[in-house]
């Protein structure tokens, strides 16, 4: 005869090993860990291409620009030195225009404009009449020395840079970039 009674209760049922959190969680990274992994393979085969096609356009372009920036710096310093005889015999004022400098102070128009690239038009100096008001650190005569447009993952980039003469005569280089919103 065996020892169960029924109006007691009943005997418990063999308990199954479960598996920890912990072995649920380390399979539950390792799964994402895999995933991440992939994709993180896929992004590096898909950008370095990219990545090396615009370091390539940048290399380029710095070498234009190099090319470039020479000339202008030689013909914004002819124009500084123009506007400043221009200045001294005239009372400290600036001419209306670069073009009264020509023939008594510049020797012809030359100076006025820039090639910055040998397939276009040359680019006219663009010139501010300084005042006495104007900074000391404002531009009064710059030239566009190149434009180019880098090809991005998300879309393009244009850059163009200008090389400018300041007030108190010292070049400088500005940067546009123009990125579109998409």
């Amino acid at each position: 005869m065996s020892n169960y009674d029924p109006l007691s209760a009943p005997p418990p049922l063999p308990v199954r090993p479960q598996r920890s959190v912990q072995s649920n969680c380390l399979l539950g990274g390792l799964a994402g860990c895999g995933i991440l992994l992939v994709i993180s393979i896929i992004m590096v085969i898909v950008a370095v291409p990219n990545i090396r096609k615009t370091l390539s356009q940048v290399s380029s372009a710095t070498q234009h620009i190099a090319g470039n920036t020479q000339d202008a710096r030689q013909k914004l310093m002819g124009i500084n030195t123009a506007l400043l005889q221009w200045k001294k015999k005239h009372k400290g004022d600036y001419p209306a225009s670069l073009s009264q400098l020509v023939p008594n102070y510049l020797p012809d128009n030359s100076d006025l404009s820039f090639q910055n690239d040998s397939n276009a038009q040359p680019e006219q100096a663009v010139y501010i009449r300084p005042t006495s008001s104007t900074a000391p650190s404002d531009i009064v005569v710059r030239y566009k020395t190149t434009s180019f447009t880098l090809s991005l993952p998300g879309g393009t980039q244009t850059q163009t840079f200008y090389l400018g003469l300041t007030k108190a005569g010292q070049l400088v280089q500005e940067t546009y970039s123009i990125t579109p919103i998409r």
